[in-house]
């Protein structure tokens, strides 16, 4: 199995970008005239797509907006099944695109949520042969002990602290597993949670306050993934690159890329019936000047074998 997973590509806009274009619905209506400046801060325009090429095939694809439990907020997931050609065995491939701080903690609950469902209710459960999830996550991985990550050679990063992705990963060899974990773990946690949501140097513009309907929200969300963590129908994740050996990293002579980065908050995540082969990071070579290319995230290339 190959997968080559964007986490966003982006359309931006300034005060020039429609100086000299007219921009017309496909009848012919006048949406945007020459001169017209319709977003004088500017505009991103991002999407999301799961491509798929022979011999595989897309057998269903779903794009949900999730709920988020207490809030009137929703968080975006897109997945499909995939299937080779000839074969029974499918695959789910999940998109995502992550926000920040406790947020994304959230979020991660609530599109886990949704594809264990898919799952657990699914008439072809029996056949699938493997979970995929990549994307822009927004975030590093949770890595509380920098020290036993082989890349770093021992250097501390406070980047990779970052707890918000717990939820996807849940057991980490050499630095948590939440799978058995006590109430003083998940205590931890929620107060890890906290701190960052309120730290005045870690993104402050994604807090979702300080007062104590911030803090009940921060501990509800630590109580579904203790939930979660440890029921016995969760869906394992790992993040690929971890899995990977310096033999495993592909030389792609015609492209910008390595096999390591330490701040990459663009993730890719494999169940343990699918084992990483090889991968590269690819580093895109976008600058910003104009409206075609990739932005700045560089894509990340795992190619799987399945372990039947």
């Amino acid at each position: 199995v190959g997968l080559l997973c964007r986490g966003n590509i982006g359309w931006r806009t300034d005060q020039a970008t429609f100086a000299r274009s007219r921009v017309l619905t496909k009848s012919g209506h006048i949406v945007f005239d020459f001169d017209a400046n319709p977003y004088a801060n500017g505009f991103i325009v991002e999407g999301t797509a799961i491509l798929v090429r022979a011999p595989y095939r897309i057998l269903e694809q779903r794009v949900d907006w999730l709920p988020i439990e207490g809030t009137n907020e929703h968080t975006f997931l897109q997945f499909a099944r995939i299937q080779k050609q000839g074969e029974s065995g499918w695959f789910l491939i999940a998109n995502l695109h992550g926000t920040h701080k406790v947020r994304h903690f959230e979020a991660a609950l609530a599109a886990r949520a949704r594809l264990d469902s898919f799952l657990s209710t699914h008439p072809d459960r029996a056949n699938l042969k493997g979970v995929i999830v990549g994307g822009d996550f927004n975030a590093n991985l949770y890595r509380p002990h920098p020290r036993l990550i082989p890349h770093l050679n021992g250097r501390s990063t406070e980047r990779l602290t970052e707890v918000s992705t717990v939820p996807w990963e849940i057991t980490s060899p050499g630095q948590f597993d939440f799978s058995t974990a006590d109430d003083a773990a998940f205590a931890n946690l929620e107060e890890t949670l906290w701190r960052q949501n309120i730290d005045a140097h870690f993104k402050p513009w994604a807090s979702i306050g300080s007062d104590p309907v911030a803090r009940a929200r921060v501990h509800s969300a630590v109580q579904r993934f203790k939930a979660e963590a440890l029921s016995s129908s969760q869906i394992q994740l790992r993040e690929s690159f971890e899995g990977l050996s310096g033999s495993q990293c592909l030389n792609l002579k015609s492209l910008t890329s390595s096999c390591s980065r330490k701040d990459r908050i663009d993730l890719i995540l494999a169940s343990p019936e699918l084992k990483p082969l090889a991968g590269a990071i690819i580093f895109s070579q976008n600058n910003f000047q104009s409206l075609e290319g990739p932005t700045d995230h560089p894509g990340v290339y795992v190619r799987y074998e399945t372990q039947d």
